[in-house]
């Protein structure tokens, strides 16, 4: 009685394997318009066991066009079933909730680990840090000597009282939140006198305090200067920036000109060109993860020399043709595409039915 349950069973997934030969392939996602299959060969050869060997040879011919029907130069892949093998990507696996799609950034920028942070970060705490392209290196802030004004500005604060007062001013370790604390501790006055000979403008002067337990202590401008390790310009533009209705905000590298910055016309024309590629998502990891592929022919170089000759059939006015860092930076930063397919990749089916024409 299991012999002929078994033979039923092996002759019914026979006929059904005979009747999706005579189908007709149909894309289960829409590829490019052009995109044809030049060549498709599927053959059924049933042996005497219940299952059946397929083998799909196929040649695809794939044209890249933009909206304007210019043609892109082709490039030819030859696709078999052994070359469905491929090693995954790390970004493949399936999360631990199939709810949310995971949606990562190959090589995202961090600012915070750019050297230029850390460096400001640094200068701004008062600790050793190096210049721009790391030309000059600057020492760690230490605490200047006492003055010896007539105020006797030393007597009022000891050593250990002083250091206090250095270490909580670098502690704030921003350079918008110092000058606020230099405010809190200067006071702008006009002059009480005025003499017909004089060798400057100045109109107002500057009076200096320290807080010791909630009681202010007027100190020199020398005492103020060496016991916080700051010179005169600093102090002159917390108060200037004060009295701006813009408010006290550090300005400094947030000009526009920048003459190596990628323009949004460049940028648009690497997403455009990009987009061009025939992709296809992953087939068991799709519910875990958005990342698309690429053919595993392609890689960022024969993509950079084919925009080299896109770009010129395009007509663009003023735009600028992408560099190859350019180009290599939109693709890992603007896309979630990878050349290499996951472990548990398309079964050879539904990869015939995306890379097929209607």
């Amino acid at each position: 009685m299991n012999n002929e349950q078994n033979s039923t069973i092996d002759a019914v997934q026979y006929n059904k394997e005979k009747q999706f030969a005579n189908l007709s392939l149909v894309p289960c996602y829409p590829l490019a318009d052009n995109l044809s299959i030049g060549e498709l060969e599927e053959t059924l050869q049933p042996e005497s066991s219940p299952e059946v060997n397929r083998t799909v040879n196929m040649s695809v011919d794939i044209t890249l066009t933009d909206s304007s029907q210019n043609e892109h130069p082709n490039f030819r892949t030859e696709l078999t079933q052994n070359s469905l093998e491929f090693e995954p990507s790390n970004s493949d696996e399936p999360s631990t909730s199939h709810n949310e799609k995971k949606r990562t950034r190959k090589r995202a920028m961090n600012e915070d680990q750019w050297s230029s942070k850390k460096n400001k970060l640094l200068k701004n705490a008062g600790q050793a840090y190096e210049g721009c392209h790391n030309k000059n290196k600057y020492p760690q802030k230490v605490m200047g000597p006492v003055c010896s004004c007539k105020m006797n500005c030393g007597s009022k604060f000891t050593s250990s009282e002083r250091q206090d007062l250095f270490d909580k001013f670098y502690k704030l370790s921003d350079r918008e939140r110092q000058w606020m604390y230099i405010i809190r501790h200067t006071k702008t006055e006009n002059i009480k006198r005025m003499t017909l000979e004089r060798k400057n403008n100045r109109t107002q002067t500057i009076k200096y305090f320290f807080s010791l337990n909630n009681v202010e202590f007027l100190v020199c401008k020398r005492f103020f200067l060496n016991t916080l390790k700051v010179n005169e310009q600093m102090v002159y533009t917390a108060i200037e920036k004060f009295k701006l209705d813009e408010g006290i905000t550090d300005l400094r590298g947030k000009h526009t000109n920048r003459p190596r910055k990628m323009s949004s016309s460049t940028e648009s024309s690497i997403e455009k060109h990009i987009s061009l590629f025939p992709k296809v998502e992953s087939h068991y990891t799709r519910k875990s993860s958005t990342r698309q592929y690429l053919s595993q022919d392609l890689n960022i170089s024969k993509m950079y020399r084919l925009y080299t000759e896109w770009f010129p059939q395009q007509n663009y006015v003023e735009v600028t043709m992408a560099t190859k860092r350019q180009y290599e930076t939109i693709f890992n930063t603007k896309f979630n595409y990878s050349f290499f397919k996951p472990k548990k990749d398309q079964c050879s089916t539904c990869f015939v039915y995306e890379q097929a024409s209607p």
